[in-house]
């Protein structure tokens, strides 16, 4: 029920074609990009599982995905169950959303290494143009506090020392679905300092990257975020610490 499911129509790159990719020469249509993903909370490192709960077949108020963390060193328990890396698909069409009035649309997918991808994916978008770099992260399962960072957003070109700030504003029953614990919209005010340019030993060789760090604050939470990029490849990595409990890390390890 969880895994290789056939797509809904609306999860397929078969729309009209969306004139936002002409510009992208970064996030061109078709690319899929792979990111592998660290987890540590408290400091203790944890992977990502989702599974399915057969309880709600008999109650419809029991959700019937559940997706949980466990210790790495409990693999062995969860493997079929784990989220062992992520890829991002960059749709050359509008991909039956009203997203695509602005953005390039892209999917995420949750893949398990033995039984491949689960559910449908999370479909979502990205802005690339010659005045900036907009990237929605993945948000979907225990990535959902992912919602509270500063999204990957680049005002270009870059330079040494450049600031900027942005605001985000997530609803209430979105905060509710991720398993957020606030009773309104939460309000995000955000950061963004480029440190420096470096050269960065990745997947893919050493590339010359842009450090950018970033700050989110709302009420309860700051987060800390350090993005690489890549003018080839875009956000090779990105690295958040949320409330010094929560550290996630997604490196880019591949990309056709």
């Amino acid at each position: 029920m969880l895994y290789n499911q056939l797509p809904l129509k609306n999860f397929i790159d078969d729309d009209e074609l969306n004139k936002n990719t002409d510009d992208n020469t970064i996030y061109k249509p078709y690319n899929k990009i792979t990111y592998n993903y660290i987890y540590k909370h408290n400091n203790q490192p944890f992977r990502f599982g989702v599974k399915f709960n057969n309880n709600c077949l008999k109650d419809n108020k029991i959700n019937c995905i559940d997706y949980f963390d466990f210790p790495l060193d409990s693999m062995n328990l969860y493997r079929n169950n784990a989220i062992d890396y992520l890829t991002m698909t960059v749709f050359n069409t509008k991909g039956h959303t009203s997203l695509a009035n602005n953005q390039t649309i892209i999917k995420y997918d949750y893949i398990n290494n033995i039984n491949g991808p689960i559910l449908q994916g999370e479909r979502t978008g990205i802005v690339e143009n010659s005045e900036k770099i907009f990237l929605h992260p993945p948000r979907s399962y225990s990535f959902s506090l992912l919602q509270l960072t500063a999204f990957p957003y680049l005002k270009l070109p870059l330079s040494n020392h450049l600031q900027w700030t942005a605001f985000n504003s997530i609803p209430y029953e979105t905060l509710k679905h991720s398993g957020i614990n606030h009773q309104t919209d939460l309000n995000l005010n955000f950061e963004y300092n480029v440190v420096e340019e470096i050269n960065h030993k990745s997947e893919l060789g050493t590339l010359k990257c842009w450090k950018i760090n970033a700050i989110s604050e709302s009420e309860g939470y700051k987060v800390h975020s350090t993005y690489l990029f890549n003018n080839t490849y875009g956000f090779i990595q990105m690295e958040h610490n949320i409330n010094n409990t929560h550290y996630y890390l997604l490196k880019l390890t591949n990309i056709k």
